[in-house]
């Protein structure tokens, strides 16, 4: 337990940097350029990432899956079968992906008005994803989340350092485009030295092997990849739809509050992360282990969601006076993360359990609608109506995925939901009707919910101890617990 919580912390930790690293590359060049600058590097952002949620076919989900046996199993052949076999499709798959955009590249230009050169920039950032995102699967089922860690500290910092030098050469969106790109490139070269030495993975591939590999993953994959695809047509396709229907100022102003948000999902995203792996090793206590997870989950959102809620428009003006318009938009797309959270926990227990068409259903429940209002919302509503599609889809998944907890009879511990959500609601509202500086009352709403959530017993002694021992040695945790112990008291009672 001890090792899956270090790994856990340190994947944690990475989706902090890099969200808070893109938070920081974003708010730099917002300041350097506008709006419009950021709306049209978004939108070729969005391009690349639809595609490479086709490219990736479900695999990095599927090969966590499977790696997550073979390490328990400690099957080394195994681990890399599965490696080479999900490389390779993703390889060809990405080619072809990006034949196909690079022949359409006058046809987009022409529907949506975005010049050949950042589809050239699509192209090469959704190919590197693609294979990115199985590399980054394959660190987390293997539990080397430190090598991740520290290649995404190198890769930000690359983003941050190319992006702005661009920006300040006069290269403005171009000079956006090509920086964020480097997040995808740095890794994917980084991650793929390391693992082929970790693994030696291109040696001697056997292919009846490879063809066996290729069958599961691709079977374990498909149910993950239709609902993964249209996931991103539901959140990135709101940009493109932005894009065309209200111009690269709309477009950069929904971005923005929609990259706020996903600083926050991205802290779920890597505590179900390392869970994924984990529970599809476990034979015993998978119910009890993914709500656990499910609960951390709320416990460090949701008092950032309800901080963000109350002051929407102080956090968007730190990107800019134009970016305050979208505080609406903002908070509706904020109250989406509590139904995003439950149907996250859910979605990963029956995924370990490999119970592929609960998977699909929620998926599809989840996104589908999300890309039906898109078309129909956001021409009239811009960035509102998208984020409007955003939450309804958040909805639909969450309430079939309750119904699929109650066939798989997990239990969802609705009291802990509550308590989650009223602490950091009520000292949000005190603020907000204080009057509160938004700095101010945020850490209030921070700090005090976690002492609260420590109180009701939501964030409890053993999830502590968890987490010193993920990130200090036992003898130091013990030592500190000994100098320290009264604080630990005091939270608890």
């Amino acid at each position: 337990m001890s090792k899956a919580g270090r790994n856990a912390f340190y994947l944690y930790v990475q989706s902090i940097i890099a969200a808070g690293a893109g938070y920081v590359f974003w708010l730099i060049v917002s300041r350097l350029t506008d709006p419009e600058a950021i709306g049209l590097a978004s939108t070729t952002l969005a391009i690349s990432s639809i595609g490479a949620s086709i490219a990736s076919l479900g695999l990095p989900s599927s090969v966590r899956r499977f790696l997550g046996k073979a390490v328990v199993e400690d099957n080394l052949f195994q681990v890399k079968n599965y490696v080479n076999t999900s490389l390779l499709i993703a390889t060809l798959a990405g080619v072809g992906i990006s034949g196909t955009l690079l022949v359409l590249g006058g046809f987009l230009n022409q529907i949506i008005k975005i010049p050949f050169e950042f589809i050239i920039i699509a192209v090469v950032t959704l190919v590197m994803s693609a294979l990115t995102s199985i590399l980054t699967g394959t660190f987390v089922a293997i539990l080397r989340t430190r090598t991740l860690l520290l290649a995404q500290v190198l890769a930000s910092t690359l983003r941050i350092v190319v992006g702005v030098i661009l920006v300040i050469l006069g290269l403005g969106a171009l000079g956006v485009a090509i920086g964020n790109s480097f997040v995808s490139i740095v890794l994917f070269i980084v991650l793929g030295l390391l693992i082929s030495a970790h693994l030696r993975i291109m040696r001697r591939p056997n292919t009846i092997e490879m063809k066996k590999a290729a069958r599961e993953l691709m079977e374990a994959g498909s149910v993950n990849w239709v609902p993964n695809v249209i996931y991103m047509l539901g959140t990135q396709l709101g940009i493109i739809v932005v894009f065309g229907a209200y111009g690269a100022f709309e477009a950069g102003v929904y971005f923005i509050a929609l990259a706020i948000l996903s600083i926050i999902t991205s802290i779920y995203s890597s505590i179900m992360g390392v869970a994924f792996p984990v529970l599809s090793g476990m034979t015993d206590g998978r119910r009890m282990a993914v709500w656990r997870a499910t609960r951390l989950s709320l416990v460090f959102c949701m008092p950032l969601t309800l901080a963000a809620l109350t002051f929407p428009e102080a956090i968007l003006g730190i990107f800019g006076e134009g970016y305050a318009v979208a505080d609406f938009t903002l908070s509706v797309l904020l109250f989406s993360m509590l139904p995003l959270i439950i149907s996250t926990g859910v979605y990963t227990l029956v995924y370990a359990y490999g119970n592929y068409r609960q998977v699909l259903a929620i998926g599809l429940a989840g996104n589908v609608p999300s890309v039906v209002l898109y078309f129909f919302l956001t021409p009239s509503l811009g960035g509102l109506g998208a984020s409007y599609a955003y939450l309804a889809g958040a909805i639909s998944g969450a309430i079939v995925s309750v119904a699929v907890a109650h066939r798989i009879k997990m239990q969802i511990i609705w009291f802990d939901v509550y308590k989650a959500t009223s602490v950091p609601l009520l000292i949000g509202s005190l603020a907000y009707l204080a009057n509160l500086n938004w700095l101010v009352g945020g850490l209030a709403i921070l700090f005090v919910s976690f002492l609260g959530y420590t109180r009701l017993n939501l964030l409890t002694k053993q999830d502590l101890k968890d987490l010193a021992e993920a990130i200090l040695p036992r003898k130091v945790t013990d030592s500190v617990y000994q100098r320290l112990g009264w604080v630990v008291r005091i939270l608890y009672g």
